[in-house]
């Protein structure tokens, strides 16, 4: 079915309605982890230098494969992707920079174990929690309703993911080496270049739309291979801002959704 909302049409093939986190029917978006999606046009509209992309997931682990939640032209474009069990959860996105090269793509991955830049994590990882004694990220996300935020503050450089109000892990891309791309970043981009490999459409139950061409000869990347990464799970109260939210509003935003 097709609606449009605002300036944007949307697209539904398959996805259900399911109750939400406060048990109210037909609340919450289900998809069945083999073949639903929903598309929507005029995507990159929904990004800025500047951004908060905030949702609330219920991940099914019983798929037997990755979870690509949502996103638009993937990692070159921006997507969350949730491992099959549940132990880890990124952001994978692409950034552009004041060099006027190609887009930089990096991602913000947190698997709960606490490592930084300092400690045998990524360049650039400036702050990570470490959950394990609580049993990680998988208590935090599997077969569970959890809230995820996300923001990139363009001024600063900070990309910082919190789940369920709590700051959870930060980078900065002014910790990159000199002569590195990173450091010139500006601010996200939701990924533009020409079909069939990229697309303006932003995707739910997927990394990309059916109509980008990206990752397509993989099976995991394959829309149309059932076995590929597509989400098993509910969603809900997805929301974008055009502007990084502090800590405290992030708090405040979870506090009243919860």
């Amino acid at each position: 079915t097709n609606a449009t909302v605002g300036t944007w049409t949307t697209t539904n093939v398959g996805s259900s309605f399911a109750a939400d986190r406060g048990g109210y029917a037909n609340s919450s978006v289900a998809f069945n982890g083999t073949s639903d999606i929903i598309e929507v046009d005029n995507g990159a509209e929904l990004f800025a230098p500047s951004s908060t992309w905030s949702f609330w997931v219920w991940a099914d682990t019983t798929s037997g494969h990755g979870l690509f939640c949502m996103g638009i032209n993937g990692f070159k474009g921006s997507q969350v992707e949730i491992d099959g069990k549940c132990n880890w959860i990124k952001n994978a996105a692409s950034f552009s920079t004041s060099l006027n090269t190609d887009l930089v793509a990096e991602d913000l991955w947190f698997n709960g174990e606490g490592a930084t830049k300092d400690n045998g994590g990524w360049q650039g990882w400036n702050f990570n929690t470490d959950i394990r004694p609580t049993g990680g990220v998988k208590n935090v996300l599997a077969m569970k309703w959890a809230h995820v935020v996300y923001t990139y503050e363009a001024t600063t450089k900070l990309r910082t993911v919190y789940i369920n109000g709590t700051k959870m892990m930060q980078s900065d891309f002014n910790l990159w080496p000199a002569g590195d791309a990173k450091l010139s970043v500006t601010g996200q981009k939701a990924g533009n270049g020409p079909a069939p490999e990229f697309s303006t459409k932003f995707a739910f139950g997927f990394a990309k739309d059916r109509s980008a061409g990206l990752w397509a000869t993989e099976p995991w990347g394959d829309f149309t291979n059932p076995g590929a990464n597509h989400f098993k799970g509910r969603l809900d109260d997805v929301r974008f801002f055009k502007v990084a939210l502090t800590a405290a509003e992030v708090s405040t935003l979870y506090n009243a959704e919860k």
